[in-house]
């Protein structure tokens, strides 16, 4: 079987295969943690359940109620986040998360999709300025090996996703602005020159993963 249809599958009791993954990731660490209590494993788990329990909370804050960072921030392409663009392997990393994590959404209502991929990257970016700051606090508390472990999660499982987003909302930014008049698969009228995207357009979006 695929690692699409490992992570998309439902297993026991109808969760998706995504999420029992992460549930063994997590019992592999606590066992580890567990087993070799001084060791730079536990380290490495301590660091990984930080990030994981900051991003929890943060994503269920923004849940109950939906907030932003200011504008400038998502319009914003000067240096650093012009750089996020240019990351070593972000390709890879898209079409990793595509699979664990899909992205899904209405085609009709690609305003939608910015709104989430806005919605990842605020969540995603305030927990990677959390863990950053954490991770200050470690190096200055004369806990070095917690500081970098922890400054590697963050890049990974923060740093990443926030610049996959941002280029994300750039193809489908670029995507409006063309404003082609595009007629659908079952024939419907072509868009209105509003900026709205048609069908085919926003099926080119497919492979920008979550």
């Amino acid at each position: 079987m695929s690692a699409a249809r490992v992570a998309g599958a439902a297993w026991p009791g109808r969760v998706p295969g995504r999420v029992w993954l992460f549930i063994t990731a997590c019992a592999a660490w606590l066992g580890a943690m567990h087993a070799r209590p001084d060791s730079t494993l536990a380290v490495a788990g301590g660091t990984w359940f930080a990030n994981w329990i900051v991003q929890m909370a943060v994503a269920g804050l923004y849940r109950r109620r939906p907030f932003l960072l200011p504008e400038g921030y998502y319009t914003r392409d000067s240096w650093p986040l012009a750089l996020l663009a240019r990351l070593p392997g972000l390709d890879g990393f898209g079409r990793a998360a595509a699979v664990l994590h899909p992205f899904r959404y209405d085609r009709r209502r690609p305003q939608e999709a910015d709104a989430r991929m806005r919605g990842a990257e605020t969540t995603h970016a305030i927990t990677g300025g959390v863990m950053t700051a954490v991770a200050a606090a470690l190096a200055a508390g004369a806990a070095p090996a917690a500081a970098l472990t922890l400054c590697g999660w963050n890049v990974v499982f923060n740093v990443y996703p926030v610049a996959l987003q941002r280029r994300n909302r750039e193809r489908l930014s670029c995507l409006a602005r063309r404003r082609a008049p595009v007629r659908d698969r079952r024939g419907a009228r072509p868009d209105a020159p509003s900026g709205h995207l048609g069908y085919a357009q926003v099926r080119a979006l497919r492979d920008v993963g979550q």
